[in-house]
């Protein structure tokens, strides 16, 4: 299985990021997610 790491960014990162995991998601994409924050 895939990690994939999450840092979403200033502007509009925190609104996409979410959106483009849930369609990874819907489609069957099968992944370890990990969630950061990078400070903005």
């Amino acid at each position: 299985m895939r990690t994939i790491v999450s840092l979403p960014g200033d502007g509009i990162g925190k609104t996409v990021l979410p959106e483009a995991i849930r369609v990874l998601d819907a489609v069957g994409f099968k992944a370890n997610y990990v969630h950061g924050d990078i400070g903005w």
